[in-house]
């Protein structure tokens, strides 16, 4: 029974549940599970929220309803997420009578009805609900009702008290022990409230712990609550910290490792529906797992979840794999991310659920510009008792010849994902076990189809795996350096006809390989298997799965007060005798040449020469928004050091797409100072310095209009002249070119390599390429430009994102977007662009309608994802500027302006 009809079945004949989801209420920064649930009667609506008995929900009885809101006029709500990434809760803040309630509802497609839902339902609700009880009365029929029935606990009964939240408001849920789901809590509650309500744990006990131990056991706890509630009140801030961090070098002294269980599973399922039944990979083994993560890739190849996330296959793939989960234990759902194509669900035993916190995920898309997501990595991390966790469910680029851009896409996804819920943001090699699943799309090198068949027929694997391209690029420590991968024992998993245990016989008769893969590193970990699963045959790829017990620390209460009290003690005395003191192996750093998109690296070296543990923080000068300039990175920005140990921070220079043009222009220099801060000792300051080499990325189309010769051969102080007019100064200047010959130079190499190849602005290049195509640019005049079309291309929509005025002007953006879905009109506002304006942007519409020519299948899908594309790059809103508009509905009109242009 699916959970609207289990609300319907809660419901009065008269009354329908128009829409429901199951969310988090946050009260008092504690998150609970809620059912929450849209009911119309009779034109007037209410939102019902109701406490779930269990963790999956079967029928009425497992529902019992807490409150309800009734809709007036003073109902409103707001909505705040990260758009188009599945996986960042939607935040519903939900206004009634001026008391909020807030819920935390995971982005996907019941999450986008029940919204859409709401919009409508508070639309069609009038200006105004009387208050009187008649009016309301259907509502407080369910809460009279529901008073009069059986209640479980004193705190549903309180809970249900509350009526249609017109005078009153939710009652605080009970706090969960050792378990806060947000790494946001811990700016209020202190690093010992995690252990408030910890239950010691019994371990390698072959009796039943007496009632006098029992007895000692909970007086024990009851101290150490009461201490550490006294603690965290006092220690918030440094000390706080000071006292986590040395907790955790001593965790050895407090913890018990405990076995669990965990099946990490991976399957591209190359776009089908999920019509098969997935016990065979899921549920194959005879002890249930106490955790599941279960990775897709190609969940959708449609348009829709290309371009804007949409995916009807999320909810019946989640569906089929929880279907397919070991009947021998319940499970409950941790967490589910997408990324286009790329899913990634967790699962816990529901016996373990308290025991999961700080669950929180990140997306990296590594396809086109670095942003596309149809390649790249999603992950969830979590804490299971003591013992961090982050998985990994990546999909990297295709295509044998590719291994470096495989390489790079691996690169990307380790700098770029961090879980910004933490402060500082958590990296993926900051925790405990890591595991890596993912279609890698690595491939055999130097065989042929015929060899690799007669390899496999005689079963020589061991023969084929010498020349998996993973295994060679790990060996030359490229990728995955620190990750270990049990022996490949079954036969590749990619690709087959689909249907079949046969591999491919069409006319490409792709060369087989072991594209998906599990990889782990972090301490305590036994893989137990490592398998694919052929039986299941909808797909081109077979799903693989590897099953593990990890070593799990669990906090011994009564050792954890001893080593907590001894911390204390030897704290108070160092903190009386001794100050905050640090030594820097440097105090200027000076980076030298810094080019665009090239990273530029140095570490300081921060060292604690004194005697007490320091925790060091870049805070921002007086006046600035920042620490530090948008160009430099710091990892970390804050960290806490012991005695006689030091920490590398990282300084990075990344000059990008967005920062070139005042640094060209002489707006911005590469030129910082840093304060570096001790927590309750002094400042410390840092210089940057360094010098921008000027690019013709990041130029205006008027500027680069004007210069004959390569930007390189044009003094900086010319450069900065030229970029301090422009056409509508009304100032005169010679135009040897129309167009920039850096645009001719692109569009040109593209028309002539490029056109007939069908995957062109669908694909990234490779960095180093890019960089060489930027050079060339800056310093030659040439129509054949290093790398191959895909870096051509890629670099083209790098420069055309760089400009600092977009190819449609600033002033004319708005009315492009108010007249989108007018062809004459738009034809017009083209003509009164700025003459290199108008000129390029009738040769881009030109160059892809010639691109579009050459397209044999799916043009319409093609001409889409190009007018997405170009349409986001080539009309940029000015800044400032709040949007008028949703973000989806924003994209659309700026894709509509595009095809007028480009339309048969």
């Amino acid at each position: 029974m699916d959970l609207q009809t289990v609300v319907q079945c809660k419901l009065n004949a008269e009354d329908n549940c128009l829409c429901c989801v199951e969310g988090m209420l946050v009260s008092n920064w504690v998150r609970s599970t809620r059912v929450i649930a849209i009911v119309q009667h009779q034109g007037e609506n209410a939102l019902f929220v109701y406490h779930a008995r269990q963790a999956a929900v079967q029928n009425a009885d497992d529902l019992a309803l807490e409150t309800v809101i009734a809709f007036d006029s003073t109902t409103t709500f707001d909505v705040n997420s990260a758009m188009g990434i599945v996986g960042d809760d939607l935040e519903l803040r939900f206004r009634n009578n001026d008391l909020e309630t807030v819920f935390e509802l995971p982005i996907g497609s019941k999450c986008n009805a029940f919204v859409s839902e709401l919009y409508r339902a508070l639309e069609l609700s009038g200006t105004q609900l009387a208050s009187s009880a008649t009016e309301l009365s259907w509502v407080e029929r369910y809460l009279i009702s529901n008073h009069s029935g059986d209640h479980s606990s004193t705190e549903m009964a309180k809970a249900e008290k509350v009526s249609c939240i017109k005078d009153s408001k939710l009652e605080a849920a009970p706090k969960r022990a050792f378990n806060r789901a947000d790494a946001a809590t811990d700016s209020v509650f202190g690093f010992e409230d995690n252990f408030v309500d910890l239950k010691i744990q019994e371990q390698n006990r072959s009796i039943m712990p007496s009632v006098k131990e029992e007895k000692l056991q909970k007086t024990v706890e009851q101290e150490v609550g009461a201490l550490l509630r006294h603690s965290s009140v006092d220690l918030l801030g440094s000390r706080d910290g000071i006292i986590k961090r040395t907790m955790e070098t001593r965790e050895i002294e407090y913890t018990d490792l405990q076995s669990f269980r965990f099946f990490t599973g991976t399957w591209n399922v190359n776009g089908q529906s999920a019509t098969v039944a997935l016990q065979a990979w899921l549920a194959k083994d005879l002890e249930p797992p106490d955790v599941y993560a279960v990775g897709f890739q190609e969940l959708d190849l449609s348009k829709e979840a290309f371009l804007f996330n949409d995916s009807p296959r999320e909810e019946e793939w989640q569906q089929a794999v929880t279907n397919g989960l070991h009947p021998g234990a319940e499970y409950r759902l941790v967490k589910l991310v997408r990324l286009v194509g790329m899913m990634l669900i967790v699962y816990v035993q529901v016996k373990h659920y308290g025991q999961i916190m700080d669950v929180t995920s990140e997306v990296v898309g590594t396809g086109i510009m670095g942003k596309m997501g149809n390649k790249g990595g999603v992950a969830i991390r979590f804490m299971l008792h003591n013992t961090s966790v982050c998985i990994v469910n990546a999909h990297l680029a295709a295509h044998t010849e590719d291994y470096e851009r495989r390489n790079q896409d691996f690169s990307e996804i380790c700098s770029r994902m961090r879980f910004a819920r933490f402060d500082p943001p958590l990296e993926i090699h900051q925790h405990d076990v890591v595991l890596w699943i993912g279609d890698l799309n690595y491939r055999l090198d130097h065989l042929q189809y015929d060899h690799v068949m007669l390899l496999l027929n005689k079963e020589k694997l061991q023969k084929l795996l010498e020349y998996d391209q993973l295994y060679k690029q790990k060996k030359k420590g490229m990728v995955f350096t620190s990750y270990t991968e049990a022996e490949l024992t079954f036969p590749p998993t990619y690709k087959f006809d689909t249907g079949t245990d046969v591999y491919d016989t069409s006319e490409k008769c792709r060369v087989p390989a072991w594209c998906d893969r599990i990889l782990w590193r972090g301490g305590q970990i036994k893989q137990l298997s490592y398998q694919s699963h052929p039986s299941l045959k909808i797909s081109d790829h077979k799903p693989v799965s590897a099953l593990f017990d990890i070593g799990v620390k669990i906090i011994d209460v009564i050792k954890f007060k001893k080593v907590y009290e001894d911390l204390m003690k030897r704290l108070d005395k160092l903190e009386n005798e001794y100050l905050p003191q640090v030594t820097l192996d440097r105090v200027e750093i000076d980076y030298g040449e810094v080019t665009f998109v090239e990273p530029a690296i140095q570490y300081l070296i921060v060292a604690n020469t004194g005697q007490v543990p320091v925790e060091f923080e870049f805070i921002k000068k007086l006046n600035d928004t920042g620490y530090c300039k948008q160009w430099l990175s710091i990892t970390p920005y804050k960290d806490y050091i012991m005695p006689g140990e030091k920490r590398d921070v990282k300084l990075e220079i990344y000059v990008s797409p967005i920062m070139a043009a005042k640094l060209n222009a002489g707006e911005d220099k590469i030129e910082d100072i840093l304060v570096l801060h001790l927590m309750g000792g002094k400042d410390l300051f840092v210089t940057i310095s360094g010098v921008y080499v000027p690019s013709c990325f990041g130029m205006s189309l008027q500027a680069l209009c004007q210069l004959p010769s390569p930007l390189r051969d044009v003094p900086v102080a010319n450069i900065i002249q030229l970029e301090s007019h422009n056409e509508t100064d009304g100032s005169q200047h010679e135009r040897p070119y129309d167009i920039p010959k850096e645009v001719y130079s692109m569009l040109n190499h593209l028309y002539e390599y490029g056109v007939h190849d069908g995957t062109i602005f669908q694909q990234p290049g490779l960095h180093s390429e890019i960089l060489a195509i930027r050079n060339a640019l800056d310093t030659a005049i040439t129509d054949k430009l290093p790398g191959s079309v895909h870096s051509v291309a890629e670099a083209l929509l790098m420069f055309l994102e760089a400009l600092p005025d977009p190819v449609v002007p600033y002033q004319f953006y708005q009315r492009c977007i108010d007249c989108a879905q007018e062809v004459a009109a738009c034809e017009q506002i083209v003509t009164e662009f700025p003459s290199c304006h108008g000129n390029v942007f009738r040769y881009l519409m030109a160059f892809i309608r010639t691109l579009l020519y050459f397209v044999n299948t799916n043009r319409s899908d093609v001409l889409d994802s190009l007018a997405m594309m170009f349409g986001r790059i080539l009309l940029r809103p000015p800044q400032g500027i709040k949007p008028t508009l949703p973000t989806r509905l924003l994209d659309n009109r700026k894709a509509t302006f595009i095809t007028n242009f480009v339309s048969e």
